[in-house]
């Protein structure tokens, strides 16, 4: 029951950095980031962000397998810089 508890808090703070990704790519508060002002390769990063950590969230409060699968995945994608937990090239 506390793993539950856990990964439903997770999830709620996986919906949140979501939903944030998501303002910046609507344009919600240009003072914050113009989305079409950003290099092509960070308005790629934010919309994959965008969507998988949506994904993620909605896995981790289902307390499904798979949604802590995708959590791990993304904290190691950013971790290493896109680098989808092959070597890291310093």
């Amino acid at each position: 029951m506390l793993l539950v508890w856990f990964m439903r808090t997770m999830a709620v703070v996986w919906i949140s950095k979501g939903l944030f990704a998501w303002t910046i790519a609507l344009g919600v508060d240009r003072n914050l980031a113009d989305f079409l002002e950003l290099p092509v390769v960070t308005q790629g990063m934010i919309g994959f962000f965008a969507v998988t950590d949506l994904m993620a969230a909605v896995g981790l409060w289902l307390a499904a397998p798979w949604g802590g699968v995708a959590l791990a995945d993304l904290r190691s994608e950013r971790g290493h810089g896109g680098d989808a937990g092959g070597p890291a090239l310093r």
